[in-house]
């Protein structure tokens, strides 16, 4: 692991870093720079042909210095030294998403990175913002936001102050990273390296699924005259508070639980011997009649060996401005095979 060239880059908070656009104008939570400014992150995930140009802010030297403002690369790669540039580097994007934490929202995969800023050029796109790293866009990922849920730590051994984590130390001494102070870097790196979810740089119904979904709950919560309007809290809340029973079950039928949702296109990993089954979870505040199933989760279904389980007549109370959720009944369907018969088509893409 640790001959890999990867770094960890803390940038500010963007839902498409293609720009500036109504909703989405700025980088947030990226430090003082981003508040009185605009990170050059902006640009992240701009396509320019096949290629993205991206940003990140390495270490600073303080303002008395005449040192530049450059990327360590001999901590990358040691080989590096006197180089302008290294290539095949993962570099993983770090940020705070609000509510959430620090979390991944996505990553180049063997990319360039430059020691010194490099000058945009007009076809990138950039405007007048620099750039040190470039990857082709078939090796980078933009999570959608329902994926940007795996947490990142902070603090010391993690990414604190500074804005870049790398595998070795400042002296080039290589990480420990079984031991517990960098065994999230390891973590991070296996989950990207099994990430089989949405990519917004290749399909934009990533975002749309959820969006879909939440709508249609909402009109059939309003048409059984009960349940509360879905929001992303109350989604968020619903899903964990699903995932959390149908982990207590399959526990209780003897197999070995992983919760998979944040990289996979189904829920829970579930093993009891040779023996492996993928669940799908559901939650409703309805009757549970009719469930909403993604592409991905259609697909996944078709091909592999997996089970449905089905949370409905889900209770919430709103408590001191929170939502609290008890009750619900279960459906469990295993095997869950779809039947192309009770299948509906919502919408369809066409290309033109």
């Amino acid at each position: 692991m640790n001959n890999r060239k990867v770094i960890f880059a803390r940038i500010g908070y963007m839902h498409y870093y293609s720009g500036s656009q109504k909703g989405d104008e700025k980088p947030l939570h990226g430090g003082s720079y981003n508040t009185e400014k605009i990170g050059h992150e902006l640009y992240n995930y701009k396509k320019t042909k096949n290629d993205l140009y991206g940003y990140f802010q390495p270490y600073e030297p303080p303002k008395n210095s005449d040192n530049p403002v450059t990327v360590n690369l001999d901590r990358i790669d040691p080989t590096s030294k006197n180089k302008a540039y290294i290539e095949k580097v993962l570099v993983i994007f770090v940020s705070k998403r609000k509510d959430y934490g620090q979390v991944i929202v996505g990553w180049y995969d063997n990319a360039t990175v430059y020691r010194q800023y490099q000058p945009p050029q007009k076809k990138m796109f950039r405007n007048d913002y620099r750039y040190n790293l470039n990857a082709k866009i078939k090796d980078s990922v933009l999570l959608p936001e329902n994926y940007r849920k795996y947490k990142i730590p902070t603090g010391k051994g993690a990414i604190g102050r500074a804005n870049v984590v790398y595998l070795s130390e400042a002296n080039g001494a290589e990480r420990d990273l079984s031991s517990s102070k960098f065994k999230w870097m390891e973590e991070a790196i296996d989950y990207i390296d099994s990430y089989d979810g949405s990519n917004l740089l290749i399909d934009v119904t990533g975002d749309a699924e959820k969006e879909i979904e939440d709508v249609i709950e909402s009109h059939k919560t309003k048409q059984a005259g009960q349940g509360f309007r879905i929001t992303p809290e109350l989604r968020k809340n619903i899903e964990d508070y699903s995932v959390s029973k149908a982990i207590r079950y399959f526990r209780k039928q003897k197999y070995t639980v992983k919760n998979v949702g944040a990289t996979k296109s189904y829920d829970l990993h579930c093993s009891k011997g040779s023996n492996i089954l993928r669940v799908e979870v559901k939650g409703t505040q309805t009757t549970g009649n009719s469930i909403i199933l993604t592409p991905n989760e259609v697909m996944n279904a078709k091909k592999h060996k997996t089970a449905l389980y089905l949370l409905y007549s889900i209770k919430v109370d709103i408590v001191r401005k929170k939502y609290k959720l008890s009750g619900g009944k279960t459906k469990v369907i295993n095997p869950f095979k779809i039947n192309k018969r009770k299948l509906k088509v919502l919408s369809y893409m066409y290309t033109l």
